[in-house]
């Protein structure tokens, strides 16, 4: 029993190993990881308002530029379909900014839009490890105002730092409408892995018991 319990805990461990490696590209603030995330705007932003680093939706985010400055702007927000204020970036220069969370997050999305050039977006997990990169695609097929779209990971992994940047020269990208999901805590992977654990002590106790019982029995 004992050996099968161990053996049971030890299989469900390398599971939950291997779906940590999991992540996912969203393309669509619909997508199912994103139910019942947390929505946050820009529109609390005083309009033209330059920075190098800022932290916004009362402390949960913080935004760092990386290569210039990035900056709140209400100029195109409406033509390319967003209302109020957007995280407008520098387009005289190779773009490269960050997302970094006050919470572990397993999902999270932003309206992005304006895209003349791919852009990459590299997700690290809380030891600052990358989970994995995705390409976030240009919308020039789409056209003018219609450049319009939304980026966004799912990681069984915790999610801490997202980092964002053209794949070669400049561009600018109008980036709205973020949503989040926090990691519950605690996790239900870890719950059972915890139970199974008490399981297999609780059994050793038993096996134990039983043994030194029935050592006892025969002496005379």
């Amino acid at each position: 029993m004992r050996r099968a319990m161990v053996g049971l805990a030890a299989a469900l461990c390398l599971a939950a190993g291997e779906a940590s490696a999991l992540s996912i590209f969203l393309n669509s603030a619909s997508a199912p990881e994103l139910a019942g995330s947390v929505a946050y705007d820009f529109d609390d932003q005083a309009d033209d308002t330059y920075f190098t680093s800022t932290t916004v939706f009362g402390g949960q985010l913080t935004i760092n530029a990386n290569n210039g400055q990035l900056w709140f702007d209400d100029q195109w927000s409406t033509q390319f379909g967003t209302t109020g204020i957007s995280l407008d970036t520098n387009n005289n220069v190779a773009n490269d900014f960050e997302f970094v969370f006050t919470s572990e997050v397993s999902a999270f999305g932003f309206a992005v839009n304006a895209l003349d050039v791919d852009w990459t977006m590299e997700i690290f997990d809380t030891s600052d490890a990358l989970i994995d990169t995705f390409t976030i695609p240009n919308q020039v097929a789409l056209g003018g105002f219609n450049r319009r779209g939304f980026a966004g990971a799912f990681s069984d992994s915790p999610i801490k730092r997202v980092r964002v940047r053209t794949l070669g020269g400049s561009d600018r990208a109008l980036i709205d409408n973020i949503r989040v999901s926090v990691v519950p805590e605690p996790g239900t992977a870890t719950l059972i892995w915890l139970g199974l654990l008490g399981l297999v002590a609780g059994s050793s106790r038993a096996a134990r018991g039983r043994t030194s019982t029935g050592s006892t029995s025969n002496v005379t």
